[in-house]
């Protein structure tokens, strides 16, 4: 009896430590910044704590009945909820002071009449000091689904605001604006492009002769970049880099237009979910990352044709690549897998100052999300393009 009670203890205690053992990610402190890719299955959506502790949501997705039916961590609460509940446990504030909707797709805001995605935060007790949209024309999408809420927050406090196309002064840091060498940069929305050296000038990105009779929500896209000290991140929403003749026979090579203003990146989060239509080889020569992001909630997401690129040694870059969802494993195959990171929770960290970042995968089906995977520590790098820019006084 003693020797069964003795190994009993001794298998608690050895449960113990694998339980101990379990790494979390380490708690965010100022200095550093943390780009999240958060993973419900339902759309995409990022949070983003900023050097001097601003946070910031881009998105909050859930494509309901249009999509697969996966459920992360469990559905036990809606994909709004599990991101306010994400956005509590790592944020340094429930408060955040910016909100940005990229366009207006259900997987990247929800359903207002479901009261999903971005509705769902809000509810959950997640406050927006500052709403930005693409701005109008808008969609009959948008009059039905998302003017009330917007209107809604705006009488509750909250400042609502069009993306404004070349500024680098609508999204600051709030607290120690001063401190650190940042920059958010906004480079074309509504399918419409800042100008290269021309403050606030901005240029259609379809063809003059081309007028179509309705446009395409997802050419419409916010995209931005966020810049401290030598990293730089890109994010494109669902931009397009190449032809979908289902909807628009109009050439939609938008990403090579815009690809002189990205510049050298640090990491990339892949247009349109890394879709057919996306990561042209333009652009993925311009950006050359090291990192390449997929947020996923679709079997073609991603693409293969875009994994073959992006696992090309003719592109400068490292170009690790991470998704939120493994759904297109089938599509992929078992060499294409073999290139890929766990998928997860992914979490950029980006060290003091900006010369380093690195990469944890966090585990999406639990809801106290476990460090599955970590990189080394990565180099920042910029092109000789931004160095000038930046010495110049």
């Amino acid at each position: 009896m003693l020797r069964i009670k003795v190994l009993a203890l001794s298998a608690m205690f050895a449960a113990a430590a694998v339980a101990s053992a379990q790494e979390y990610l380490p708690e965010w402190h100022e200095g550093w910044m943390d780009l999240h890719s958060i993973s419900t299955g339902m759309g995409e959506s990022h949070l983003y704590i900023l050097p001097d502790g601003t946070p910031m949501l881009c998105d909050a997705g859930d494509i309901g009945k249009f999509g697969v039916d996966v459920h992360l961590p469990d559905r036990s609460r809606t994909p709004g909820g599990w991101i306010a509940d994400y956005i509590k446990s790592f944020s340094p504030s429930t408060n955040l002071d910016y909100a940005l909707m990229t366009h207006f797709h259900e997987d990247h805001m929800g359903n207002a009449e479901e009261r999903s995605g971005i509705r769902a935060v809000s509810d959950a007790g997640i406050r927006f000091g500052k709403l930005v949209d693409r701005g109008v024309p808008a969609t009959d999408y948008f009059e039905t689904f998302y003017t009330a809420f917007r209107d809604s927050l705006k009488a509750s406090g909250t400042r609502v605001e069009a993306f404004r196309i070349g500024s680098r002064r609508q999204f600051r840091l709030k607290h120690s604006p001063r401190k650190y060498d940042f920059e958010f940069y906004n480079i074309a929305a509504r399918s419409r492009m800042a100008c290269k050296g021309l403050f606030r000038r901005t240029r259609s990105l379809w063809p003059k002769e081309y007028k179509p009779e309705k446009h395409d929500e997802n050419t419409m896209s916010c995209v931005f970049t966020m810049r401290y000290g030598p990293f730089k991140y890109y994010n494109g929403g669902d931009f397009c880099g190449n032809n979908y003749k289902k909807h628009h026979p109009a050439p939609r090579n938008f990403e090579s237009q815009i690809a002189p203003l990205v510049g050298r990146v640090s990491v990339m989060e892949l247009d349109h979910h890394g879709g057919f239509d996306t990561t042209n080889p333009d652009f993925l020569w311009t950006l050359g990352p090291d990192v390449a992001l997929v947020s996923c909630w679709h079997p073609w997401q991603p693409d293969p044709a875009v994994v073959d690129r992006l696992s090309d040694p003719v592109y400068p870059g490292r170009r690790d690549i991470y998704r939120t969802l493994d759904l297109a494993d089938e599509e992929l195959g078992p060499e294409r897998i073999a290139r890929l990171k766990p998928s997860g929770h992914i979490v950029v960290r980006v060290y003091e100052g900006g010369e380093t970042f690195q990469v944890f995968v966090l585990d999406a089906s639990k809801a106290d999300r476990p460090v599955i995977y970590k990189s080394d520590i990565l180099q920042s790098r910029m092109s000789e393009a931004d160095a000038l820019i930046r010495q110049t006084p």
